[in-house]
């Protein structure tokens, strides 16, 4: 292992990817799409909802959950 990548862990930080939204199970990524969440087996699962757009997330949200 190169000394660098040994010695200098917190150079490299993490940004998040994912930001959480007025309606509980939407979030939105950084790129700007929304998705779905939900924990499903003790995992979470996340799944795209298409959009940019929140009134259209928040419209779309509920069949995806079902």
């Amino acid at each position: 292992m190169h000394t660098y990548l040994a010695t200098d862990n917190n150079a490299m930080q993490s940004i998040a990817q994912f930001s959480k939204s007025k309606v509980q199970c939407l979030v939105r990524h950084r790129g700007g799409n929304y998705y779905a969440t939900a924990k499903v087996g003790g995992k979470v699962i996340r799944r795209s909802l298409d959009t940019d757009d929140y009134a259209t997330a928040k419209n779309r949200l509920p069949s995806v959950l079902d």
